[in-house]
């Protein structure tokens, strides 16, 4: 098994790319932050919109045994858990996703074959991309709150 993590910025086509290469996806829209843990705090955290000690939890340390599991999909819209999502480690597996090189993740000391990929995209562009997915109120949304944490996590 060998572990693709494809990272970048909102709109770039992470999700897109991944779905062309695999079926077998771990995406990083299911480990966004519920409600209940969304404090001044933790968004001021880089990264720390994410629930980045339950992916470690679900999805890591599931990797490091080698064996196939499931985690929970969280829902933003919903704002709750909405299921389940299956993997399995008998083939490559896709992680795709803004803060998927998360450093909490400590991709580079484990023992797993990995390639890393990093989707860039133009302000123009991605402006463009994510008003034609989600309209243009969650457009301001993401322009004011998201991409200014997405590019503080960049830069660290």
């Amino acid at each position: 098994m060998k572990l693709i993590i494809i990272d970048g910025k909102s709109g770039a086509g992470k999700t897109t790319y991944a779905r062309s290469i695999s079926d077998n996806i771990v995406h990083m829209d299911d480990f966004f932050l519920p409600i209940d843990l969304r404090t001044k705090e933790r968004l001021d955290e880089v990264g720390g919109n994410i629930h980045y000690e339950r992916f470690k939890e679900e999805v890591v340390d599931k990797i490091l045994k080698g064996q196939d599991f499931s985690y929970r999909i969280f829902n933003c819209k919903e704002m709750d858990y909405v299921g389940e999502r299956h993997i399995s480690c008998e083939k490559d597996i896709v992680i795709e996703g803004a803060y998927s090189m998360h450093p909490y993740f400590n991709w580079d000391s484990l023992p797993i074959e990995k390639e890393v990929i990093f989707m860039d995209i133009s302000d123009e562009e991605q402006e463009k991309r994510i008003r034609q997915r989600n309209g243009d109120l969650v457009w301001e949304i993401y322009r004011d709150k998201w991409i200014p944490m997405e590019n503080r996590y960049f830069e660290k």
